[in-house]
């Protein structure tokens, strides 16, 4: 409780952002030193000027900090600091991860993650495109990661709901804020089964210079970002050119050249990012954060279970396709025309099976290991 309750001083403190919180954070290891500390010690920390050293003197006081920690109890509104254990991995990799997460929902379905954004104005075909790849990621165990806006995120989150998946949201305004008002219940379905996630306090709301800081923390949680029907100032080339910052990877999907609404997206594909036709064009790049996956899950939870496929958590489509391997359907073609799955969920499920150590390829046929 108590430290709590400094690490939100802190946050309060005028001028104080998230790289100077940290800044501070990593001088003293504790934020109740930088509550307790004189005004000596503040000096010659990287980044903190004369001007935010006052600023710390002159507001040393807990009472907002308490009274706002109360606030958040009863908005049921959940906090995660940054040297927490549940701290999203990925996310304090990046240069500049805040410090303060407020949350509503499961803060445990980060691991295999991947962000898919674009246009509020998308067409109905980048729509039905975002919802289709998010379904099939999702599907697959992957988390969807978007930013709850109009057109593809919005279609983004559906598709990984649909699937039954895992999906977040990351706001520009505080998680008590419901923007757009019409994605109130998309807003309520994700706090069920997934995350609902800000850096900012209650209360805030949706300012056109929050969204660009906000882009930052979408790219931060995922492996890699894909962008989907984007303009030339679309805000989703800022979540790629984070992605591009932070390591990790740029997908895009190929647009029709003669709209605006896939310039940005057209011209990331010709500045090298990666062409995304079929979600196979992504899970080619997961295969070591997939293995690396499943290794941990063999190794720690399942030692004594290894002879039942449920301890890797099949799908439904795995099971099924695995049982038509067992009955001697081995070829990729003869599967495909013995289930009731289009030919991309087939494949998609093949690929997971091989990744999971469970059946291996020899040309286009496929056997039980």
């Amino acid at each position: 409780m108590d430290e709590l309750l400094y690490w939100i001083w802190l946050s309060m403190v005028p001028g104080i952002g998230s790289k100077k919180f940290l800044n501070l954070y990593n001088h003293f290891g504790d934020i109740e030193r930088v509550f307790h500390g004189k005004e000596v010690e503040l000096h010659g920390i990287h980044n903190i000027s004369p001007r935010d050293i006052n600023s710390i003197m002159n507001n040393k006081d807990l009472n907002m900090a308490y009274k706002y920690l109360e606030l958040l109890k009863r908005q049921k509104v959940d906090i995660l600091l940054y040297k927490d254990k549940k701290y999203p991995h990925l996310l304090k990799e990046i240069y500049d991860p805040p410090p303060i997460l407020y949350s509503r929902g499961n803060i445990d379905i980060e691991k295999l993650s991947i962000s898919i954004v674009g246009s509020r104005k998308a067409s109905y075909y980048g729509m039905k495109t975002a919802e289709k790849l998010a379904f099939q990621l999702a599907s697959l165990g992957i988390t969807i990661v978007s930013g709850m806006a109009k057109g593809i995120d919005t279609y983004a989150h559906r598709g990984a709901l649909q699937a039954k998946g895992k999906t977040i949201a990351v706001l520009g305004c505080g998680v008590d804020v419901i923007y757009p008002t019409e994605n109130a219940e998309l807003m309520k379905e994700i706090e069920k089964s997934g995350l609902v996630i800000s850096e900012y306090p209650l209360k805030t709301l949706p300012k056109a210079n929050n969204f660009p800081a906000r882009n930052r923390i979408i790219s931060g949680l995922s492996l890699g970002t894909i962008i989907i029907e984007a303009g030339e100032k679309s805000g989703s080339l800022i979540t790629a050119e984070f992605a591009l910052e932070q390591g990790r990877d740029v997908y895009a999907i190929p647009g029709n050249i003669g709209t605006q609404y896939n310039k940005g997206s057209n011209n990331l594909l010709k500045e090298g990012a990666k062409l995304v036709t079929s979600i196979e064009d992504i899970l080619e790049d997961l295969v070591p954060y997939i293995k690396t996956e499943i290794s941990s899950i063999n190794s720690e939870s399942f030692k004594d279970q290894k002879e039942s496929i449920d301890y890797l958590n099949l799908t439904k489509e795995e099971k099924e396709i695995l049982e038509k391997i067992k009955m001697g359907y081995n070829h990729g073609d003869d599967i495909i025309s013995h289930c009731d799955y289009s030919p991309s969920v087939v494949n998609s499920s093949l690929t997971m099976l091989e990744l999971k150590g469970i059946i291996q390829k020899h040309r286009n046929s496929y056997f039980i290991k």
